[in-house]
């Protein structure tokens, strides 16, 4: 079918994948294309965190299909999208929750203590941001954290 030559443009930091493209017919060299292709930065950082964040509703939506023609189970349109929009976040919590876990039994083994973190009341530490927030305009920049201990 073809090759794919990765080439790096060190001017401008994009990717540039070039496409040659070769037919034969009865040994003899018949078509003969190239084709470059531009990957910006943006897409080639984006492009591997939507593969991550596409697989569980596609697991999801192919595991309802699964259900409904293998064992005549139907699932509901809203359960399935319902469970595929929260499945996101779902699997970054527990990944968030895995890394936590680890990092202390790492730091347990190695006989380390964890950097202290802000315990907020509101979700995301909503409420330290503004206290951060509100102490960086009113006075110095290290104050409002010395005072949240």
């Amino acid at each position: 079918m073809g090759t794919r030559t990765f080439v790096l443009c060190q001017a401008c930091s994009w990717r540039v994948i070039r496409l040659v493209c070769s037919d034969s017919y009865r040994s003899r060299r018949v078509l003969s294309s190239t084709m470059t292709i531009i990957v910006t930065p943006g897409i080639d950082f984006i492009a591997p965190y939507l593969v991550k964040l596409s697989v569980p509703p596609i697991f999801l939506v192919l595991a309802a299909k699964y259900l409904a023609t293998n064992h005549h189970l139907s699932i509901p349109t809203w359960v399935l999208v319902s469970a595929s929009i929260l499945s996101v976040p779902f699997i970054s919590a527990t990944k968030i929750i895995r890394k936590s876990v680890s990092d202390r039994r790492t730091a347990a083994s190695l006989g380390a203590r964890l950097v202290p973190v802000f315990e907020g009341k509101w979700i995301g530490n909503l409420d330290i941001l503004s206290f951060l927030l509100r102490g960086f305009d009113t006075g110095y920049p290290g104050m409002c954290i010395l005072s949240c201990y």
